[in-house]
C-alpha cells in the first residue's frame, strides 16, 4: 500500500503545472529591402522626391520562421538583409546595402525570439549587443550608415506582442539600446541591455539592424553581423521559444514535499528493516 501511495505522490509532483503561462509562438524573423531615388548629397528628411519615389523590394518572413534574407538589385544600387532565429540561442542579423548615384538602398533585417527564465531567483539577464562593419560615405550623406536597436518585452506584455506590428516598429518596448554610424570608416559598435526577470518569467527579444546608402559610392555593410549574446551565467537559465521542449521544473513546494515524502518512506523501510533482524 505505501508504495502505492508513494507512486501517486510521485505522479502528481510531476504532473502538477510550475505556472500557467502564455505560449511564445510570435518568434521568428523578417527581412525586407527597398529603395529609392535621391539628389547628392541624398537626405530623405528633406526630399519629397524620395518619398514619391519609395518603393519596396522582396519581403521575406513570418513568426515561427528560422531563417530569411532578401535580395535586390537595380538601376539605384543593390542590398541584402537576412535574420536569422536557427540553431543559436540568440538572433543573428547581416545587413548591406549600395547606392549608385541618384539612388537610395537599405536592407533591414528584424528576428524575435522568445525566453523563459528558469532560474530560481530574481535576476537581471544582461544582452551583449555588437555592431560591426563599414560605412562608406564619402559625401557625408546623411542617408547612408548602420543602425541597430535591440529591445526586449517583459512577462507583463508578452501576451499581447503580435510578430507583424514587432517587426514594423510598431509597439513600444519594455526597454531597449540603439546603435549608430553614418561617419566613413570601420563600425564596431556595442552596448548592453539589461532585462530583470523573476524564476517563470517570459520575455521576447528583438534584433533589428539596417544598412542604408544614398549617393554616390555609398555603401553600407555589417555581413559581419549584428550579434547578441548573453553572459554565460545568464544562458544556463534561458530557454529559447523554438528549443525542444525541456523536462518539466518542480515548484519548491513541490520539491518540498518530494523530499518529504521520500524521507518518510525511506524512514519506514528502515524501522521494518530493523524489526525483522532477529537479535
Amino acid at each position: 500500500m505505501r508504495s502505492r501511495i508513494l507512486v501517486a505522490c510521485l505522479f502528481a509532483l510531476w504532473a502538477a503545472p510550475v505556472s500557467a503561462q502564455v505560449e511564445l509562438d510570435q518568434w521568428g524573423a523578417f527581412a525586407v529591402i527597398a529603395s529609392s531615388d535621391c539628389t547628392d548629397p541624398c537626405d530623405p528628411e528633406t526630399e519629397l522626391g524620395w518619398l514619391l519615389g519609395l518603393s519596396f523590394g522582396p519581403t521575406n518572413g513570418g513568426p515561427e520562421i528560422d531563417l530569411v534574407d532578401a535580395t535586390l538589385s537595380n538601376g539605384r544600387g543593390d542590398a541584402f538583409a537576412e535574420a536569422s532565429v536557427q540553431g543559436v540561442l540568440t538572433p543573428v542579423v547581416r545587413v548591406d546595402a549600395n547606392a549608385l548615384a541618384g539612388g537610395w538602398m537599405d536592407g533591414t533585417g528584424t528576428a524575435v525570439q522568445g525566453y523563459t527564465y528558469v532560474g530560481v531567483a530574481p535576476d537581471s539577464i544582461d544582452v551583449n549587443v555588437q555592431l560591426t562593419g563599414t560605412v562608406g560615405n564619402p559625401d557625408g550623406d546623411p542617408a547612408t550608415g548602420l543602425a541597430a536597436q535591440v529591445s526586449y518585452v517583459g512577462d507583463a506584455n508578452v501576451a499581447s506582442l503580435v510578430f507583424e506590428n514587432a517587426v514594423q516598429g510598431l509597439i513600444i518596448p519594455d526597454g531597449a539600446v540603439q546603435l549608430e554610424q553614418t561617419a566613413d570608416g570601420a563600425v564596431a559598435l556595442a552596448d548592453v541591455l539589461s532585462i530583470p526577470v523573476s524564476p517563470g518569467d517570459q520575455f521576447y527579444l528583438l534584433v533589428s539592424s539596417a544598412a542604408t546608402a544614398g549617393g554616390v559610392n555609398a555603401f553600407a555593410e555589417s555581413l559581419s553581423t549584428l550579434t547578441v549574446s548573453f553572459d554565460p551565467s545568464d544562458a544556463a537559465n534561458l530557454e529559447a521559444a523554438n528549443a525542444p521542449p525541456s523536462v518539466p521544473a518542480m515548484s519548491w513546494p513541490f520539491a518540498t514535499l518530494l523530499v518529504l515524502t521520500l524521507a518518510f518512506f525511506g524512514r519506514a523501510i528502515v524501522s521494518r528493516r530493523d524489526a525483522s533482524i532477529p537479535t
